[in-house]
Order: C-alpha cells, then sequence, then structure tokens
C-alpha cells in the first residue's frame, strides 16, 4: 500500500517540510512517481522514518542515518540501547557522535521477526518500546516469509505475522510457517476472519489475537510467549513448550541409567522416541497440503503435550535413579 506525504507525516508523526528536507538533502526516501508526478511512499518508509527520527535524536548523523535499511536502523537502535559497538563495526559508516550506555549483560536480547509492514510502526511508538526494551527483546522485519533457515535462529523469540482479512489459503499459509517454527511460538494479528479459521489455527498452537488489541496486552503476550510461559489469556492459544531432548539424548540418557528392577525406565524412553517422531510426522502432514488440516492440527497439539508430559516422565525416572541430566 502506497502513501503520499501527508500520510505518511500522519503515521510517523513527523511533519511533511521535515520529511522532504530527508529526502532531498540526503535521499532519505525513494518515492515512486505516478504520471501525475505525485510522490508515492511504501508504507514501511513511516517506520525508518521514526527510526531515523529516534537515532538522530541519539547523536547519529542524518547523511549516514538515509541509506540504512529498516532493519539495519533497528539494529543500530538496539546496539545504541546496548553500547554494543559490534553493528558500528559492520557498518562503519553508521557511528555514533556520543557515548552509548553500558550494555546490560543480565540477558541475550531475544529476536522478534515480523511479517507485514504496519505493525512495526506500531511497535515503535515510545512506550511500547520501553517495556519491549525492558524485556530484552529486539525487533527485525521481513516483508515475505523468510528461509528455512531463518527459522532455526537461536535468538529468535517469536515470529508475528498480520493479516487484516484471514481467508482459507491465509490459514494454510501460516500453518505453512508453524510448520517451519517447530516449538517456536507464532503469532498472527488479525481483523476480519471465519470462526472455525480461527479454531483451527489456534488447535494448531499459534497464538490468534483480533484486533484491536490494547498495546499492553500485546506486549505482555509477546514478552509471555518469547519465554515461553503459558499465559491464562483466553483469547491466547496454549503455547506448548519446546523439545527438551532429541531422540539421540533420550536414547544416550536411557543407556546411562543405573539399571532397575522394572523395564520403566527403557519404556519411558522408547514411548517418548515414538511421540517425537509421530509429532515431527504430523507437522509434515500440516504443512503439506489443505487438506484435513483440522484433524492434523489437532494431532500436532496433543503430540506435543503428551510429549512434553513424557519429557516429565523422563526426568522423573532420572531423578529416581540418581542420574543428572
Amino acid at each position: 500500500m502506497s502513501l503520499r506525504i501527508g500520510a505518511l507525516s500522519k503515521l510517523s508523526g513527523i511533519p511533511s517540510p521535515t520529511l522532504r528536507a530527508w529526502e532531498l538533502r540526503y535521499g532519505a526516501f525513494k518515492p515512486v512517481k505516478t504520471p501525475s508526478g505525485q510522490r508515492l511512499y511504501a508504507r514501511s518508509e513511516a517506520s525508518r522514518a521514526v527510526l531515523i527520527r529516534l537515532l538522530a535524536d541519539q547523536g547519529f548523523s542524518l547523511q549516514q542515518l538515509a541509506n540504512a535499511g529498516l532493519n539495519e536502523l533497528l539494529s543500530l537502535k538496539d546496539s545504541s540501547r546496548q553500547g554494543d559497538d559490534s553493528f558500528a563495526k559492520q557498518t562503519p559508516k553508521l557511528k555514533k557522535q556520543q557515548t552509548a550506555p553500558l550494555r546490560d549483560q543480565s540477558r541475550e536480547a531475544l529476536k522478534v521477526l515480523i511479517l507485514g509492514e504496519s505493525l512495526p510502526l506500531r511497535l515503535l511508538q515510545s512506550g511500547i518500546q520501553a517495556k519491549l526494551q525492558s524485556f530484552g527483546l529486539s525487533l527485525e522485519v521481513g516483508k515475505q516469509a523468510p528461509k528455512a533457515k531463518h527459522y532455526a535462529d537461536d535468538r529468535l523469540g517469536l515470529v508475528m505475522l498480520e493479516i487484516v482479512s484471514m481467508l482459507e489459503q491465509d490459514c494454510q499459509a501460516v500453518l505453512h510457517i508453524k510448520a517451519k517454527l517447530g516449538s517456536k511460538p507464532l503469532m498472527l494479528l488479525y481483523r476480519f476472519g471465519a470462526a472455525h479459521l480461527v479454531s483451527l489455527l489456534r488447535n494448531a498452537g499459534i497464538a490468534v489475537y483480533r484486533e484491536p488489541i490494547e498495546d499492553e496486552r500485546l506486549v505482555d503476550a509477546m514478552s509471555a510467549l518469547c519465554r515461553s510461559d503459558r499465559s491464562q489469556d483466553e483469547d491466547a492459544a496454549t503455547v506448548t513448550r519446546p523439545r527438551r531432548y532429541s531422540i539421540a539424548r533420550i536414547r544416550q540418557i536411557a543407556q546411562s541409567m543405573p539399571s532397575t528392577s522394572c523395564e520403566c525406565p527403557r519404556h519411558v524412553s522408547e514411548i517418548l522416541e515414538q511421540l517425537l517422531a509421530f509429532e515431527d510426522y504430523s507437522q509434515q502432514c500440516l504443512s503439506n497440503g489443505a487438506k484435513d488440516l483440522a484433524l492434523h492440527a489437532e494431532l500436532l497439539r496433543v503430540a506435543a503435550i503428551t510429549r512434553a508430559q513424557f519429557e516429565d516422565a523422563l526426568e522423573a525416572v532420572a531423578r529416581h535413579e540418581g542420574f543428572k541430566l
């Protein structure tokens, strides 16, 4: 969706003359011109404008910020907040003109990947930003569904997706993303959609929220999902705990335990292996096509819950045997 400069100004909160000055002096924006000469800007430029102003206020040069992409600006903002000079080393042209605060070493920032152009602007509001920072969350924006390697990033704590009107083909695309993510959480924000589609996505372990949702509630939900908290919110899907052990590790644990008078350790490990395999198979069925989506989503949900319970059982056996995991 393209915007005129007045709409861009309204979204970003930056006066139109300022935006024009940034464009003319520094080339900060590259609008598309219509045959009539009207400049049209991408919606994502509103997020860039907010970040450029924020970083310029912190001492960065407008000339240096103008050519940075949205994710570069987000990374620079996080690095500035943490006092981390790693981004500056990777991008020598973007250097701050004042001393940054010391980095908080208490916890490593988790990445929130946003698929969409409107949501980043909302999350860049000062109040939301402060709370996201307090939770140790950093933002990254993707215009299209990323490749599988992006989902495997250890720092990825949450993927957020926005859809205005959710149709069946959208539902299939969301389930495909969830299958790639595995145990990592996925949050969907939508405005219009059929109840059976919403139910289907929630049964697949996706946190689905209908807009409008209050900022405070949204940020709290993001933090809970990133930290694998189990939210009791009636609108949130139950978040299954991530896998604790691989099949190889389960076998190693079973073989390393002292033998008991019964076969419980072996049986628990064998059942857990089968549940892991069935969970993977259910995810594959879910992502292969639209047929029987509701059934496969329910099977995946139940398999994941049961797998987590048998992980508890394996740990209970290990404690009983005095085996340290």
